[in-house]
């Protein structure tokens, strides 16, 4: 696939989160991806997204991935995201929720097989997200 088309399969993955289509995940990472600094446990596709971003919804409902900048060569894709929402429904990571707003940003390098997301790797600014919700200083 080109570049161009690389780039439009996370493209897809967060249109598909934003609009609540958790399923359409199913089609966009491949059943036996590698997500590199993974937990043991976690499960395989797109099962540990579809859980992520269900846990993030139900704590806030109007949680949003905006994509900040995307650079493609041959089969990899670098997404620079951004995610937003307010901590008003269910606790999030275990933290009860606080009415704020947060934002979470972050880097993942993805490589493209087939139209589909087989292997991550990613960095995000945790840090900010707690302070953005005010649990930490």
């Amino acid at each position: 696939m080109s570049p161009i088309n690389n780039k439009a399969i996370y493209l897809r993955f967060a249109k598909a989160v934003n609009e609540r289509n958790l399923n359409a995940l199913d089609a966009l990472v491949a059943s036996d991806w590698l997500n590199h600094g993974a937990e043991p446990d976690e499960p395989a596709g797109a099962e540990r997204f579809k859980r992520i971003f269900s846990d993030l919804i139900a704590a806030c409902p109007d949680f949003q991935i905006v994509v900040e900048d995307q650079v493609a060569e041959d089969d990899k894709v670098v997404v620079r995201w951004t995610d937003t929402g307010t901590h008003t429904g269910a606790p999030l990571f275990g933290i009860e929720p606080t009415g704020k707003q947060f934002l979470l940003t972050g880097i993942d390098i993805l490589r493209i097989f087939d139209d589909q997301i087989v292997e991550r790797w990613s960095e995000s600014d945790m840090l900010y997200l707690l302070r953005s919700l005010e649990v930490l200083p």
